[in-house]
């Protein structure tokens, strides 16, 4: 199952899986505040449950608990706190689930408090935008602006998405088409338009009731993109794009393996295949939606093309380019020999959560980093785009770093 996190409302069932996340005492030291006995942690929750001012959510990734997010009042602010099970630290769990809750939670300043040796959380939480506000011997306190720059609109991540797969060979000018869905409207790109210039103000909005607003009309695709929002309810984001391994395998009537290289399985999953269908029938939407409706997040097209979905646009457009490369890579190697996938044991090892570095202490020098950091850091992001550009890096494949110090490294 491809590494997802999503949001949902928070339910019973969830407490006896977030009352063991509480009760890890490593946890417990790392949050600097004491775990609940089972009696007292339920009476807790039930207060939580029961408050209309409390926004709650469940953290879900890979379909399982990982943890739990809330906003609440307290003193005249508002504040946002997480808990993240011991076993999903290091994944990118809690930076997932806090920029998906942003989205959902509109006050602010919205503020958050953090113990000061819990440098993990205080960098996730600057990552979505908090700052330091004020400090003291066992805490800091962070703010998130009434002035923080606005999320992106719909519109504009739509746009995004398609500049970013039309900027990487994955689509052509008049094909493709890419979707977000929000509070039960579907966001679409429009039909008949240059995909290498696409706008904002002519992204097409189609109400739950199937009215679409916009400049012009959406595309010829919407049907399908619509059936596969009503097949997986836990889709946010669909994009359909003609990259040209991919189509390859359309055309051969083939899905690529994911398993042959560490991580695009996890990515990925296991690729449908969806038969043909005329493009833009209800024909094509019913075939693609009784695929991905198995528990597929991708399905080549039948002598057309790709399509795949995820919780957000950029986790979508993560796994068409990474299924793109996959299948680029099996089409080359094909041409020299045999094609090998890797074994279950070895992409269970490409599976398992990588090993946090060590913590330093607060007055580290970690906590303040040379003056050559920034520097460094800049000219990393340069050469990372540089081999991005140049297909040297994917967009998660690939690592640079560059010495600091005799102790130091700048990834």
């Amino acid at each position: 199952m491809p590494s997802t996190v999503r949001l949902r409302e928070v339910t019973s069932a969830d407490l006896p899986v977030l009352y063991d996340h509480q009760a890890d005492p490593e946890a417990a030291r790392m949050a600097a505040f004491p775990s609940r006995e089972r009696e007292a942690f339920l009476a807790h929750w039930a207060r939580i449950l029961a408050d209309p001012q409390v926004n709650a959510r469940t953290i879900q990734f890979e379909g399982r608990v990982a943890g739990n997010i809330v906003s609440f009042e307290r003193s005249g602010r508002r504040l946002v706190g997480y808990w993240i099970g011991r076993e999903y630290w290091g994944r990118g769990v809690a930076s997932q689930a806090l920029s998906a809750f942003l989205r959902q939670e509109p006050t602010r300043p919205l503020h958050a408090h953090v113990a000061r040796h819990n440098i993990a959380s205080r960098r996730v939480l600057e990552k979505c935008g908090f700052a330091i506000t004020a400090e003291d011997a066992e805490e800091f306190i962070l703010e998130l602006p009434a002035t923080a720059p606005a999320l992106p609109t719909p519109a504009q991540q739509v746009v995004a998405a398609m500049d970013r797969i039309y900027r990487g060979g994955l689509t052509t000018t008049s094909g493709g088409n890419v979707s977000m869905k929000l509070d039960g409207a579907i966001w679409i790109s429009p039909g008949s338009t240059d995909k290498g210039s696409l706008r904002a103000d002519q992204v097409v909005r189609v109400s739950p009731a199937g009215i679409a607003v916009g400049a012009g009309r959406p595309s010829l695709e919407l049907v399908f993109h619509q059936a596969i929002y009503e097949a997986r309810p836990d889709a946010g984001a669909v994009i359909h794009a003609h990259p040209s391994a991919l189509v390859a395998f359309s055309i051969a009537h083939g899905v690529p393996d994911t398993r042959v290289l560490p991580k695009v399985r996890s990515i990925c999953g296991p690729v449908g295949f969806a038969t043909y269908a005329l493009p833009g029938s209800a024909a094509l939407a019913q075939n693609i939606a009784r695929i991905l409706a198995g528990g597929h997040d991708m399905a080549i097209m039948e002598n057309h093309a790709v399509v795949c979905l995820a919780a957000s646009l950029p986790e979508a457009c993560r796994r068409l380019e990474t299924l793109e490369l996959c299948a680029g890579a099996i089409l080359k190697a094909g041409a020299l020999g045999t094609v090998h996938a890797l074994t279950e044991e070895q992409l269970a090892l490409a599976a398992a959560p990588v090993a946090d570095l060590p913590e330093s202490p607060a007055d580290s020098p970690a906590d303040s980093p040379p003056p050559a950091a920034e520097e460094a850091r800049q000219e990393l992001c340069r050469f990372i785009r540089r081999g991005c550009r140049q297909r040297l890096f994917s967009c998660n494949a690939g690592t640079i770093s560059r010495r600091l110090d005799e102790r130091s490294l700048g990834p």
